[in-house]
């Protein structure tokens, strides 16, 4: 069964589809009460360095997570942080007051604790700032995920949402962060996915203001080319989707649909449809 789940979260795979199939697949073990696949593709990905992939798997694979089954996780791995995160991604994804995410927090000091060297628990915290409106907190954690991992997706992402101006932010400062992280991704990275993130929200508060300020930023030829030097570098020809990469290439799908790109807007919705074809196909 440990082969099994490594194989299938390797996630190095030509089919677009197959990250989220596998993901999905790995959430309804869970529900139904088999949590021993999600905790070993959790270990794996943990071990192999795939942080990007543990820490979008623990936020599809929390969430389905019954009770039961999350104490079960604790009995079956006392000493891994496995459990912690899960239990810590379940309330992430369905916390209903500021107690459980504070409950969070608690797991996700604790999978820390087991394990300095791994940057998850730090880029989930990340997450529980952004709801519970904790700035400081949130920038504390993010330093500390990229400390350990410097191209962590799932913290940059997280960050932008934190520092964006829909959130008591700043667009200043949410596009600093994604701009950064665009400029250390390499070719492929869904880091690059983040600068459009961040434009689309700029563009989107524009048009509740100033619906002629929104245009003209559409119409920007500075941030037209950045988003373009980005995308080219993005979706190269050997570009593969993983589990984090579905909000960026919405992103950009939106953002060429409203400039009227028209080439680049067929590259991504056609890999956008082919991931969600393989999906409907499993």
């Amino acid at each position: 069964m440990e082969r099994m789940a490594r194989d299938r979260t390797g996630f190095e795979t030509n089919d677009h589809g197959e990250p989220k199939r596998w993901s999905l697949a790995l959430a309804l073990d869970a529900q139904r009460g088999d949590i021993m696949p999600a905790l070993n593709a959790l270990v794996f990905a943990r071990l192999e360095g795939r942080f990007d992939d543990r820490a979008f798997l623990a936020s599809i694979v929390g969430p389905a997570c019954p009770p039961e089954v999350l104490q079960r996780a604790g009995e079956l791995m006392p000493r891994a942080p496995e459990p912690c995160i899960l239990h810590a991604a379940h309330l992430l994804g369905r916390a209903r007051s500021e107690t459980e995410l504070c409950i969070a927090i608690a797991h996700l000091v604790s999978a820390a604790r087991i394990d300095d060297a791994d940057p998850t628990p730090h880029a989930l915290r990340v997450g529980v700032a952004h709801l519970l409106g904790a700035p400081t907190d949130g920038r504390i954690a993010f330093r500390d995920a990229v400390a350990r991992d410097p191209l962590n997706h799932y913290a940059y992402r997280a960050m932008v949402r934190l520092l964006s101006q829909g959130y008591r932010g700043s667009h200043t400062e949410a596009l600093q962060v994604a701009r950064h992280a665009s400029a250390i991704a390499p070719i492929g990275s869904d880091l690059h996915g983040c600068l459009f993130e961040a434009h689309v929200e700029v563009w989107r508060s524009m048009r509740y203001g100033d619906e002629s300020a929104a245009h003209a930023y559409l119409e920007s030829e500075y941030v037209r080319h950045e988003l373009d030097v980005a995308f080219d570098t993005w979706l190269a020809d050997d570009y593969r989707p993983r589990l984090g990469s579905g909000p960026g290439l919405g992103a950009a799908a939106l953002w060429y649909f409203q400039t009227g790109d028209e080439d680049r807007l067929h590259q991504v919705r056609t890999i956008i449809r082919e991931a969600e074809a393989a999906l409907r196909a499993a």
